[in-house]
């Protein structure tokens, strides 16, 4: 990723975005929102909290677009800034959002394609049956 992007890796925004959980939602272009709980006071966790999220959903991260999460402790624990808490108190329900929408993106695929869900693949954003040779990306 650059601040200087060249205008074929600039990536249009979606025209419809998919609420997957609390924590993301997905464009039909495959754009990932990830939302983040903690606000940002210097401990970077507007980039450290998605990341967790995006690796567990194995998305690019270059498609991926980070947004401060509203306050709502009925989806969200303890958004709060203090104490070095934000990635000790939170990881595991990060991971267990991206992990539970790939997991779902998945299934969708498996039932569509009428395939096991255990012989799809996730790679980068794109879901794959190698043996049928079917592909779809997250938002599609």
């Amino acid at each position: 990723a650059s601040c200087n992007p060249t205008p074929e890796k600039v990536q249009r925004m979606p025209k419809e975005w998919f609420d997957i959980n609390g924590f993301l939602k997905i464009g039909e272009n495959g754009i990932v929102t990830i939302m983040s709980p903690n606000p940002e006071i210097g401990q970077n966790v507007k980039t450290s909290m998605p990341m967790i999220i995006a690796e567990e959903l194995d998305i690019d991260w270059n498609n991926v677009i980070v947004e401060q999460a509203p306050l709502n402790t009925d989806i969200f624990q303890r958004q709060l800034a203090g104490g070095s808490q934000s990635i000790r108190a939170g990881w595991e329900g990060l991971r267990m959002a991206g992990a539970t929408a790939r997991h779902m993106l998945v299934a969708a695929a498996a039932e569509a394609w009428q395939v096991p869900a255990s012989e799809i693949t996730t790679n980068a954003g794109i879901l794959t049956h190698e043996a049928s040779g079917k592909s779809a990306g997250y938002g599609e």
